[in-house]
């Protein structure tokens, strides 16, 4: 699925730091007209998973392995998904 990504500087940030839509989503507009987005990016996606994996990876990278901030988990409440994208799964599927 691809996703456009509107963050982390926006006006309201009440739902998340990052806010994920659909690419074709109408809500898009909306982000960056009013809600601040100077530059959202748009990406093929497999899960909420690979969103916070793209967005946070170097910081993922910085944390020992074992290290809990070394996963995607607990960054996945800086993200608000719209039910536009609510047919992404949560996780990547284990043949991935």
């Amino acid at each position: 699925m691809q996703v456009t990504i509107h963050g982390p500087n926006l006006h309201d940030q009440s739902k998340g730091t990052f806010h994920v839509h659909a690419a074709g989503c109408r809500d898009n507009q909306r982000e960056e007209r009013f809600n601040g987005s100077e530059h959202p990016w748009t990406l093929e996606v497999d899960s909420a998973q690979a969103v916070v994996e793209e967005v946070y990876s170097d910081h993922m990278a910085e944390h020992p392995a074992g290290d809990k901030w070394s996963t995607w988990e607990p960054y996945l409440s800086d993200f608000a998904f719209y039910p536009c994208v609510k047919d992404l799964p949560c996780e990547r599927s284990a043949a991935d």
